[in-house]
């Protein structure tokens, strides 16, 4: 089912039982095994049932005055009523970085759900219900981005945690992330774009978290 019908049921079931308990309740946890998964709300929060590799380069040491930290902020608000937002966003949305230094993504919840940083051009950054579908088409940003950190489409590999189109940093469309869902989490990355280049980016799961990293 696509996204946006996703959203529309879960809409209609928090609207009618007004419980965010219900939603936990009512899910199919057995279609939240792999990560492509992830994409619909029915997953949300749902993550015992995701296998999660460990990060070789987390523990290292990078001096706290040559890296910028973006807060992965994870929530739903429910006003019954009123209001149903899937509150998921990158903050700050945009930030300032020399080159050859290092941002760091910081799971803070309060939910736990996996996330990825994927380069994308500019114009493949989603601005309507109709092209947050669409970034899940066959070879569009979205699924091109899930399909590589999830190459065998298998729940029990661990998703591939960093993927390069070229060298081992994160400086053009196509390098991707993925942050395990555990509050605390965090992943970095070198950016090694050229000066003066601003590099776009989305969650491929949740594709309204958006960012950019102006280059300096």
């Amino acid at each position: 089912m696509r996204l946006r019908k996703w959203l529309i049921v879960v809409a209609l079931v928090v609207t009618v039982l007004g419980s965010n308990a219900v939603i936990a309740a009512t899910r199919n946890l057995n279609a939240c095994t792999r990560l492509v998964d992830y994409r619909n709300p029915e997953c949300i929060g749902q993550v015992d049932h995701l296998a999660v590799a460990a990060d070789p380069e987390a523990t290292q040491d990078v001096a706290a005055s040559t890296t910028k930290v973006v807060d992965v902020v994870t929530d739903i608000e429910f006003v019954p009523n009123e209001t149903l937002a899937l509150n998921f966003f990158f903050d700050p949305g945009s930030i300032s970085v020399q080159r050859g230094h290092r941002v760091r993504w910081v799971q803070v919840g309060p939910l736990e759900d996996p996330h990825t940083v994927t380069l994308v051009q500019q114009a493949d950054l989603p601005q309507t219900l109709e092209e947050l579908d669409a970034c899940f088409a066959e070879g569009a940003a979205c699924s091109a981005a899930l399909a590589a950190h999830d190459p065998d489409n298998d729940p029990q590999t661990p998703p591939v945690l960093r993927v390069n189109v070229g060298r081992p940093r994160l400086d053009q469309p196509g390098d991707s992330l993925f942050l395990a869902p555990a509050v605390g989490t965090q992943i970095s990355a070198a950016i090694t774009a050229p000066a003066d280049t601003t590099l776009y980016y989305l969650c491929a799961i949740h594709p309204w978290m958006q960012g950019e990293i102006i280059v300096q």
